[in-house]
């Protein structure tokens, strides 16, 4: 994490303060006059167990206090010496806190719905710390393994959604003369063994089907693909990809793909065609669902809020339509593994919010559906274009 008014990298830590800036502006504002307030804000990046039973996120400690020379006239900020608070954390289903899993800051991810894997929130952070690499523990916090990182930088971490292997993105070398380049490890967490990949160009974040058999990035201008049972690297060129986009891997060789301005296009990688989706812009972080060829993406709105849209093929071409306003201020929304409950901040700042989405992504995956009943929203389709054009 950098300097809360410097976010918009699309890495995971950074990407958090989008919604932890918006947070600390509801919250302490109005109550900063001439003292130093502090509070502890819910949770970021958040996790759900793979039977939807329990979350896991970070959890921070937040302060604000005048600082005439900003725009302002408010500083923001973490307090990282709140270790009463600060750390890694287990919520129930309802977005209770239950226990603190580790002190440090960082961020956790589920490997079982009994072991979480513990890494870097962001590693550029100088006020950050903890190991440099991961650890896999128990619910109490137990260390079970350590899985260390020796490499120049880390750049984006994501353990698979089978819970089999461990995925990151990061430079190498850099030192004693030797240029720096970028490269994908992908850990095996069986038989602990480590797949890397060097790449051509520099890259942005990594993202994993929800089968856990495929991987995803981006460099600049194309975008990569890695076979895991195969170990294979497949790289598709094309120049509308930027290492500032969000790619979200479904089955069947699907990308789903966000860029920096929030306009949507989703690539059929056996093909190669590329399909915009007209008049969408605005969507940050498309992920496909386990129902079908379903991708799911937030849209930020004027106040705050973000609204959660749905895309599907259909015979005239993909399109996306607006499933619910989601009440939560971050865009790190977290969706259970069966789809049926989304988890986020919400907007005081200091609660997780829980949203019961029961079957509507069932129903839109199947064309029941198009959109909630009453939100009046207009489906956005696509044409399909070629892949290099």
């Amino acid at each position: 994490m950098r300097c809360l008014l410097c976010s918009g990298a699309k890495q995971t830590g950074r990407r958090i303060h989008a919604g932890l800036l918006l947070a600390l502006c509801v919250l302490l504002l109005p109550s900063c006059k001439e003292t130093r307030t502090e509070t502890v804000l819910g949770a970021f990046a958040l996790s759900w167990s793979p039977s939807g039973e329990r979350l896991v996120g970070t959890r921070l400690a937040a302060f604000s206090r005048p600082d005439p020379s900003s725009l302002l006239g408010v500083e923001f900020g973490v307090d990282y010496k709140a270790r009463e608070w600060n750390g890694v954390w287990l919520f129930d289903a309802a977005g209770t806190p239950i226990r603190r899993v580790a002190s440090e800051i960082q961020r956790g991810e589920w490997l079982t719905d009994d072991q979480i894997v513990l890494g870097p929130l962001d590693p550029e952070d100088p006020g950050i710390t903890g190991p440099s690499g991961w650890q896999i523990v128990n619910l109490d916090g137990t260390v079970v393994r350590e899985v260390p990182f020796e490499e120049t930088r880390l750049r984006d971490w994501h353990v698979a959604p089978d819970g089999r292997c461990l995925a990151y993105a990061y430079d190498y070398g850099g030192k004693s003369g030797i240029l720096p380049g970028t490269a994908v490890g992908v850990y095996r967490v069986e038989d602990q063994t480590t797949d890397v990949y060097k790449l051509p160009g520099g890259f942005g974040c990594v993202a994993w089907s929800p089968d856990g058999k495929h991987l995803v990035g981006s460099m600049e201008d194309s975008v990569w693909r890695v076979d895991v049972d195969a170990r294979r690297l497949e790289i598709l060129e094309d120049g509308l990809f930027s290492c500032s986009d969000d790619y979200g891997l479904g089955e069947g060789g699907l990308i789903a793909v966000a860029d920096g301005l929030g306009r949507l296009r989703v690539i059929d990688w056996s093909s190669g065609d590329v399909q915009p989706i007209e008049h969408a812009y605005e969507f940050r972080r498309p992920r496909f669902s386990r129902r079908g060829h379903v991708f799911l993406c937030v849209r930020l709105v004027e106040n705050g809020a973000n609204e959660l849209w749905a895309g599907r093929r259909t015979p005239a071409g993909w399109q996306v339509n607006r499933l619910s306003v989601v009440s939560v201020v971050d865009d790190e929304i977290a969706l259970s593994h069966d789809g049926r409950r989304l988890a986020g901040l919400a907007e005081d700042g200091t609660t997780i919010r829980v949203i019961e989405l029961g079957d509507l992504i069932g129903k839109f995956a199947s064309g029941a559906s198009d959109t909630n009943p009453d939100d009046g929203s207009v489906a956005h389709r696509g044409r399909v274009s070629g892949g290099n054009q």
